[in-house]
Formats: C-alpha cells, structure tokens, sequence
C-alpha cells in the first residue's frame, strides 16, 4: 500500500513578483478658497497598473491556521487632473490639478485559513507608503481689483511631491501548485490623506510669490495576482 502523501507545509519565506490593475480616487481641498468660496474639494478616479514583488514569511500554526509578515513594493503609472472653477460676488477662482502617482509599498501582517492542505485564503493589513507628483495651475481675481498689480489677477502655477504613510487592507487566496511555488490573487484597499505645501510661482513675472498648502484624500483599490518562490523551513 502507497504511503499518504504528505500534507502542504507553509512554514517558511518566500520571494515572488506580482502585477495588476489599480483604481485611484483622488480628493482635493483648497484651504485658500474654503476661506473665499466656503467649499472647493474636487474629487476624481482614474484605472492604471502596477507591477512589482514581495517578500514575506509564514508559520503554519496548525492543520488550518498560517500567519505571517509580507513586505511589498510596486511602480505604478496612475494620471489624474482634476479641475476646479468657483466664483462668489466678486471673487472668481480657476485651477487645474494634476496628479501622478509613481510607487507605492505596504509592510503588513496576514493570518490565513487552509481551504484545503495547499489552499490558503486570507486577510492582511498593516502600513502603506505611495510616492505622488502635483502640479496646480490656476489663476485667481477680485474683479474689482484686476485693474491694478493686485497678485488675485494674475496666473500662477506650482507644484510638490510626497512620501504618504497610510493604510493597507485587503484579502486573496494563494494556491500551491508545486512544492516550491504559489500562485496568489488578491485584492486591496489603500488609505492616504495627506497635507502638501508648494511655493507658487506668478506670471508673466515668473517669481514665487506664495507658500500653500493644500488637503489630499486618496484611496487605491487594487486586483493583483501574483507568484512565489517558496523556501521551507
């Protein structure tokens, strides 16, 4: 008689890559005219991709029960603009935003349940980083004063880019199809508000003439799939 096969052992690290589709939504408010206009956060979404890898390692608890740490990292391509026109009495304000981000990475703890020996489905969460770009180009007036050299009346455009800390949540089943490799899907919510501070620079001068600060709400919804390479302990 055949001995029984040995059961799936997830104890141990793990190298893989991943790659998948991303929905960014994107909130920004302007301080500046809250104070003028008493609302200005526009909001806007936009899919890109992202592609990159994990390392992480596990401990089987039990016959069912697998937790672990990951850590993961993936260059993105999402562009957003986003404009906004307000206008109260005589105060009148136009900007277009424009967004970009290039990366972002998670370090986050998983705790998993065996399906079946080799089939695990599981949540995780933890820390989450996202490197974003801004631009902001707009002009501002008080229409009574446009005909004078009052900085209201004239375009401006600025810029900044960030580090965000945030938030990662998510879910995904990982299937052992070979003693050292797996194959994963997963999906994950993001979580990264933010305040950023840019100087402005004014034309037809093209001198900076203001330091400003801006609010940024921004979640990422991501579908991944993804592979490892296993190592057992």
């Amino acid at each position: 008689m055949a001995a029984a096969p040995t059961p799936y052992n997830w104890t141990g690290c793990y190298i893989g890559g991943n790659t998948g589709l991303v929905k960014q939504d994107t909130g920004i408010s302007d301080p500046e005219q809250e104070s003028n206009l008493g609302s200005s956060t526009a909001w806007s979404n936009n899919i890109g991709w992202a592609a990159g890898g994990q390392v992480g390692c596990d401990y089987q608890i039990n016959s069912n029960w697998v937790v672990g740490v990951r850590g993961m990292f993936d260059s993105a391509n999402i562009s957003q603009s986003i404009s906004s026109v307000q206008s109260v009495e005589d105060f009148f304000s136009a900007e277009n935003f424009g967004i970009k981000t290039t990366w972002f990475a998670t370090v986050l703890a998983r705790h998993g349940y065996l399906v079946v020996p080799d089939g695990l489905v599981y949540v995780k969460g933890g820390a989450a980083w996202k490197h974003v770009s801004y631009t902001d180009n707009g002009a501002q007036s008080v229409v009574e004063e446009c005909e004078g050299p009052d900085f209201l009346c004239i375009a401006f455009s600025g810029g900044a880019s960030a580090t965000i800390l945030g938030w990662d949540f998510g879910a995904g089943f990982e299937y052992a199809f070979m003693p050292n490799l797996s194959a994963l899907v997963e999906t994950r919510l993001y979580g990264l508000p933010t305040t950023l501070t840019y100087t402005s620079t004014a034309y037809p001068s093209a001198t900076p003439f203001s330091t400003y600060s801006f609010n940024y709400t921004h979640d990422i919804f991501t579908v991944l799939i993804g592979m490892n390479l296993r190592f057992h302990q």
